[in-house]
């Protein structure tokens, strides 16, 4: 028997889809329960002994992605299905070469969940036949749900700084001075900052930062 844990935000899906194993759609696998957010993953799969983890992108405090890269050097021999509705190839090529070992989207039927499922149990690389890797469509947020996770990864590393800088009041002179760049770049920056969050004005792109938990003030 093949334990499966699944790390996911939404616990409605998570029971929902434990229902489904428990009731044997799922021969030869058996689902141990949820993980809700991703800084207790590497701590339940301690506890565990978890063959097989599905993991959504989307995690509360530290998402997908960024703890993909701790599990796989703690776990070497777990094999990871991202499980998720992004569908974009960039973070399915980012997800694979942080240690995920296939990627489904939650579109899929249950079928094809056993099928991907199989494909990792014979150790071999699973893709959603949906996602097209071959054409690198960009990512726009009226492609996708706008949440904490979308937009962040959206940003640049240094969009991510400045959007700090920017929410500890600081002028453009006063970060490019920070920055070691000139005042028309960071005035580029936030004007980019502004467009992917769709907002039209400093307080408002505070104020959504703050909501979606990409800045801290202390």
């Amino acid at each position: 028997m093949m334990n499966v844990l699944h790390a996911d935000g939404q616990c409605l899906f998570v029971q929902s889809l434990k229902h489904c194993f428990d009731d044997g759609l799922f021969d030869a696998y058996q689902h141990l329960g949820g993980v809700y957010s991703g800084d207790l993953l590497i701590e339940k799969l301690d506890d565990t002994q978890t063959h097989i983890l599905l993991m959504d992108l989307n995690l509360p405090i530290k998402d997908g992605l960024s703890v993909l890269p701790d599990v796989r050097a703690a776990f070497p021999k777990l094999r990871i299905l991202i499980l998720t509705h992004y569908i974009a190839p960039k973070l399915v090529r980012k997800a694979m070469k942080n240690g995920a070992d296939g990627y489904m989207l939650k579109s899929s039927t249950l079928a094809e969940l056993k099928g991907a499922l199989d494909e990792l149990v014979l150790g071999n690389v699973f893709i959603d036949d949906k996602i097209n890797l071959i054409h690198n469509v960009p990512m726009k947020f009226d492609e996708h749900f706008e949440d904490e996770f979308s937009l962040k990864i959206h940003l640049t590393p240094r969009e991510q700084e400045i959007l700090g800088l920017i929410a500890q009041s600081l002028t453009n002179r006063e970060i490019g001075d920070q920055l070691f760049i000139s005042m028309q770049t960071v005035s580029v920056h936030r004007k980019n900052l502004m467009k992917k969050m769709k907002v039209h004005d400093t307080a408002a792109l505070v104020r959504k930062a703050l909501r979606y938990n990409l800045i801290q003030l202390d």
